[in-house]
C-alpha cells in the first residue's frame, strides 16, 4: 500500500510516497522534478517498485537510525542507483557515505533538508526536516500516537527531543517510522492535541506516559 501527497513549494510541485513495509512500517519516498529520495528504505523492492513505476531516479538514503527495519535494504538501493546514504554515525552504519548530525543543513537536488538530531529512542536518533515542504520524517523518535520505546537514551533526552519537534511550524506534517492510528498523516499541531507524548510537560511526565504505555 502506498499513499502519495502532492503539493506545491517554491520550486513547484513535489510528491511524498508513504510506502507499508515489513508488514507495521513506513518507509518514504520525497520526489519532485522526477528526482526522489528515500528515507529509511526497509523494503527495497517496494522503493524501487515506486521508483520504475513513476520514472524516479534516487539521488540519496536517509537513514534516522540504525535499527534494521529503517536501513535493512540501504545497500541494495544504492547498487541499483547509486544513490547517496547520508546518516548519523554508528558502528553498524559502517556504509554509510556521509555521516551528519544534529543542525546539518544539507542540499539534495531541489530539497532542503535540516538534520534535528533527536536522541531517546536510540542515541543515534536524526529527524529530516523539509523546510520548503512543510515535512518531518521523524523515525521513531514520534508517530501518529506515539513514540518509540525508550531503549537507549533517558526521559530527560527524550523529552527534549520532542520539544525540538514541538518548536517546528505547526503545519508540519508528521511522517514517522510507524503508526498507531488508522490515519496517515497528521500535521504537528493536530498531533500536539493528540499525542499524550506530546503533552508531557516534563520528562518525569514522559517517563511515567511510557511506563503506562508500556504495561498495556
Amino acid at each position: 500500500m502506498t499513499n502519495i501527497w502532492r503539493n506545491q513549494n517554491n520550486d513547484g510541485e513535489f510528491e511524498i510516497y508513504q510506502i507499508l513495509c515489513l508488514k507495521d512500517s513506513y518507509t518514504y519516498l520525497i520526489s519532485s522534478h522526477k528526482v526522489a529520495i528515500s528515507i529509511d528504505p526497509g523494503e527495497g523492492s517496494a522503493i524501487q517498485k515506486e521508483l520504475q513505476e513513476h520514472e524516479l531516479k534516487l539521488e540519496a538514503i536517509l537513514l534516522t537510525h540504525h535499527h534494521k527495519a529503517h536501513v535493512e535494504d540501504a545497500v541494495y538501493l544504492k547498487a541499483k542507483t547509486d544513490a547517496t546514504i547520508i546518516g548519523p554515525k554508528h558502528e553498524e552504519l559502517e556504509y554509510i557515505d556521509q555521516e551528519v548530525m544534529d543542525e546539518d543543513e544539507c542540499l539534495i537536488s531541489s530539497f532542503t533538508v535540516r538534520v534535528m538530531g533527536l536522541p531517546g529512542h536510540t542515541l543515534d536518533h536524526l529527524g529530516y526536516y523539509f523546510p520548503d515542504c512543510k515535512a518531518l520524517f521523524s523515525g521513531d523518535a514520534l508517530y501518529l500516537g506515539g513514540c518509540g520505546k525508550m531503549l537507549e537514551g533517558d526521559e530527560v533526552q527524550y523529552f527534549e527531543s520532542l520539544q525540538k519537534i514541538k518548536k517546528l511550524p505547526p503545519d508540519t506534517l508528521i511522517f514517522g517510522g510507524h503508526n498507531i492510528t488508522e490515519e496517515t498523516v497528521r500535521t504537528l499541531e493536530e498531533e500536539m492535541k493528540l499525542n499524550p507524548f506530546l503533552k508531557a510537560s516534563s520528562p518525569e511526565e514522559f517517563l511515567r506516559i511510557r511506563n503506562e504505555v508500556d504495561a498495556e
